[in-house]
């Protein structure tokens, strides 16, 4: 709260679009799940949902002091940014495995800012809190969140910049008793990729336009159409000057785009390409 405090008074008669936090889910599952960034701790299953509570009550804390203290004079607006992959069902697979891959990855942030009533996706209340008393534990691994801080912070986003990629396929995994809890282990799925989807120069990243028209429909279908900026897309290579596959990865995109908007209604105001 200091540190917006301080970035509000200085540059808000300048920046009128803030964004409190860019890409949780990579904060709170390299830092305090995997360990693999920055502080390096090691907690899966645990400490990253803890991240994930404090992230939501402390966009909740930055919005509502620019509320309060600021957008009088300022007129700006706050958002937070969340990246996510879209979901399709594998072949044969229940619809319903791709929705929870998507509330496991975008919905653990955006159902408590953006949904009616706000807290955690039911699925995953459940999924945990199930799989927490199959493990003796006397509570859920993921935090309770109580009615007082579901309402502070649900509501507090003026609009959802939106990092989106690539996409996968969802289907069930069977229940390993073995697998120690983490993030992966509690969805219960796999996410394999579509053969037939090319590959950039990342491992992780594949040509699926279509899933970002499919994600910004499911985020106006669930949350009543928000105010969405995509703020990161792009394709990697191997730095050629005649990048005709990265000039096709942005128009199918862009493209995408405008049929959510002008075919579907999604309330999408901004593209910003990541090169």
């Amino acid at each position: 709260r200091v540190y917006s405090d301080t970035l509000f008074e200085h540059f808000g008669d300048r920046v009128k679009r803030w964004v409190t936090f860019n890409e949780p889910s990579v904060i709170c599952n390299g830092g305090y799940g995997d360990g693999w960034s920055a502080p390096r701790v090691r907690s899966p299953g645990v400490g990253d949902y803890l991240c994930v509570h404090h992230v939501l009550l402390s966009n909740a804390a930055a919005y509502h002091l620019y509320k309060e203290k600021y957008f009088t004079s300022q007129q700006g607006q706050v958002g937070i940014c969340i990246s996510s992959y879209y979901h399709f069902a594998a072949e044969g697979v229940d619809p319903m495995y791709a929705d929870k891959a998507v509330e496991f990855e975008l919905g653990k942030f955006t159902n408590a800012i953006f949904s009616k009533d706000g807290g955690y996706p039911k699925v995953i209340v459940d999924q945990i809190g199930e799989k927490s008393r199959n493990e003796g534990r006397p509570r859920s691994r993921l935090p309770e969140m109580t009615q007082t801080e579901k309402d502070y912070i649900r509501g507090t986003a003026d609009f959802l910049a939106l990092n989106y990629y690539s996409s996968r396929l969802a289907e069930p995994r069977s229940e390993d008793p073995s697998l120690s809890p983490s993030w992966w282990a509690d969805t219960n799925l796999n996410s394999p990729v579509n053969p037939s989807w090319k590959q950039s120069n990342s491992e992780w990243l594949y040509f699926v336009p279509e899933g970002l028209r499919e994600l910004l429909n499911w985020i106006k279908n669930r949350y009543e159409n928000p105010t969405v900026m995509i703020t990161e897309n792009g394709w990697s290579d191997d730095g050629e000057v005649e990048d005709d596959d990265r000039v096709e990865y942005v128009k199918a995109h862009l493209n995408s785009v405008a049929k959510a908007i002008n075919e579907d209604g999604c309330k999408v105001t901004g593209y910003t390409v990541m090169f």
